[in-house]
């Protein structure tokens, strides 16, 4: 299995005028690649999927893509279900699965993921169909590259290693990321929120 990291290089260049809500044990790695202001940073554990519908139901015209993580698909499965019964045409989940509550007990505690539990299965017997696994580079480009030029909604998981690549980028709270990204948005899409 290959680290995070890699998945997310080849995902950066593709987000172009994107959204982009991360969370988890993704956040570092992630803003290291895409500082932008266009990315909002959850520090919730289950919050990245409920905010990316949210925003996505909200902005139709725009790409949202949600980076979560196993568990914290796992701890809040009850967002899987509305992503299903929603279905907004411009959201793309990606789940990164290392099998492990890595955030919360330093990679110790495994996740249900390691004992069989499948998300890509569950979403798809909560009714999303465009829910598949994938585990090399390549088979993660070619599903970017079809899934973010189309409508529909989807969900990739990604069995991943454990670990972060231990790069860090610029630290914003939780305020800040907040006005910056609504800031973003309204310039983006000419509307005014605050």
């Amino acid at each position: 299995m290959m680290k995070r990291y890699e998945f997310l290089k080849i995902l950066s260049p593709k987000v172009s005028k994107s959204l982009v809500v991360v969370g988890g044990s993704n956040v570092g790695d992630w803003i290291s690649l895409e500082p932008s202001d266009g990315t909002f940073a959850c520090h919730g554990m289950v919050t990245p999927l409920p905010i990316a519908i949210g925003l996505a139901l909200a902005l139709p015209r725009r790409r949202i893509i949600a980076l979560t993580t196993d568990g914290a698909v796992l701890m809040g499965l009850g967002a899987l279900v509305t992503l299903a019964e929603t279905r907004p045409s411009n959201l793309s989940v990606i789940v990164f699965d290392n099998e492990l509550y890595e955030g919360v007990s330093k990679g110790e505690i495994p996740t249900h993921t390691a004992m069989g539990a499948d998300i890509a299965l569950m979403a798809k017997g909560a009714g999303l169909s465009n829910s598949v696994t994938v585990k090399t580079l390549k088979e993660f480009e070619r599903r970017m590259s079809s899934v973010l030029r189309t409508k529909g909604t989807s969900l990739t998981n990604i069995k991943v290693d454990k670990g972060a690549m231990g790069v860090r980028g610029v630290y914003r709270d939780g305020t800040e990321i907040m006005y910056r990204f609504v800031r973003h948005i309204e310039e983006l899409e000419k509307i005014s929120i605050l």
